[in-house]
């Protein structure tokens, strides 16, 4: 297997540990390091943990190297022999605590896993533990032996802890073939986590008390009906035909329909050229949403894992500072994070002259968002 196609996507944060590692719990309460994670905070961790040389601008990262397996070694594949295993740490700033908890909701909601609520840090905080197959780099079918080498499954753990108007959140994963007590280690590095300020320990019963509730509530959207129960297609249609309301009239006039929704439809946006709409109740209703510094042209929409909205449009700025100083001929992206109601601009996928050499009319623009996974920087948005 050659190790040099396997990515480990860093996305928003990764704790992961790879093969060739020995490690011992003992070991490691030796001798601790305290490392500043964020403002007023920091995390204990010791060897075979250590810094990792890559840096990052809105997160820290810790690796435990181990050797390339020996099949690697005797196909004389250079640059392999040692490999990290890593853990990234991000601060997401949010616009209060409500906010935050909200956050850790959404986080919940992005894996179809029984998530955990739980207190960490003195805060409330959220945990996901799941499996997934790693992405695989270069082209398929390059190497025949490569396009038929077994793909790699890692355990993750997701820890997001909703720390006053911030999120802060540790990724943690480890390949199968890995000691399982890297994992463990992993979990104690997270709940070493301090704050420099702890939350109202009676406001935090009172918000795990209500994510717990709604965590129950979701979990039933996956329960399995009894043998007894009809057969799988007759009740989700029922389900369904139960679950419809009267229909609404959401918007008049024509013109490039863009409809974009949250992964358990309690809020929509609805985009045209004729205007933009949006419910928070599962599209019972719709009121008319705002879209920020420029109007609505041939609009786009999607949803990140963040469950903030994105609204892509074509657009001609002339360099103000609410257009970020940028003119020309442009598709220009704006975030909403109270569910569509209103929309403020971020930047712009795709920018060209208006005139002379370059000029071009980027028409027909589509934004998609990764409704599951985040990047360093936020949500992870696709456009063409």
């Amino acid at each position: 297997m050659n190790l040099t196609k396997y990515v480990l996507t860093v996305a928003t944060i990764a704790l992961s540990a790879f093969c060739g590692v020995a490690v011992s719990l003992a070991q490691q309460a030796e001798k601790a390091n305290v490392l500043t994670v964020a403002h007023g905070a920091e995390i204990r961790f010791a060897s075979p943990w250590k810094l990792s040389a890559v840096q990052y601008s809105n997160a820290q990262e810790l690796v435990v190297m181990g050797t390339a397996p020996l099949k690697a070694v005797e196909k004389k594949i250079e640059g392999i022999t040692e490999y990290p295993v890593a853990r990234l740490l991000i601060t997401e700033a949010r616009s209060d605590h409500g906010d935050a908890l909200k956050r850790l909701e959404s986080i919940a909601e992005s894996r179809d896993v029984p998530a955990e609520f739980v207190e960490v840090g003195g805060w409330p905080a959220v945990e996901v533990t799941f499996t997934e197959k790693l992405p695989r780099r270069g082209a398929p079918g390059e190497d025949e032996e490569e396009a038929s080498a077994p793909e790699v499954t890692v355990q993750r753990t997701v820890t997001a802890i909703a720390q006053g108007d911030k999120v802060v959140i540790f990724d943690s994963s480890v390949l199968q073939e890995a000691p399982q007590d890297l994992m463990k280690g992993a979990k104690e590095i997270t709940r070493s986590v301090r704050f420099a300020r702890r939350g109202e320990p009676a406001e935090i019963r009172k918000a795990l008390e209500s994510l717990q509730s709604t965590e129950k509530k979701r979990q039933l959207l996956f329960k399995k009906p009894e043998s007894s129960a009809p057969e799988p297609g007759a009740a989700a249609a029922s389900a369904v035909a139960a679950a419809v309301g009267a229909p609404v009239q959401v918007q008049t006039g024509v013109g490039e329909l863009e409809i974009a929704a949250s992964a358990d439809a309690s809020t929509v946006v609805i985009a045209s050229n004729s205007g933009l709409s949006f419910s928070t109740n599962r599209g019972t209703s719709f009121a008319a949403g705002t879209t920020g510094v420029f109007g609505l042209n041939d609009p786009s929409l999607a949803r990140g894992a963040s469950s903030n909205y994105y609204l892509g449009v074509i657009a001609i700025p002339t360099g103000t500072p609410a257009q970020l100083n940028v003119s020309g001929c442009t598709n220009a992206v704006s975030r909403s994070t109270n569910n569509g109601a209103a929309f403020t601009l971020q930047g712009y996928s795709a920018t060209c002259p208006t005139t002379g050499a370059g000029v071009c009319f980027p028409d027909q623009e589509h934004i998609a968002g990764d409704g599951r996974n985040a990047a360093a920087g936020g949500d992870m948005l696709y456009a063409v």
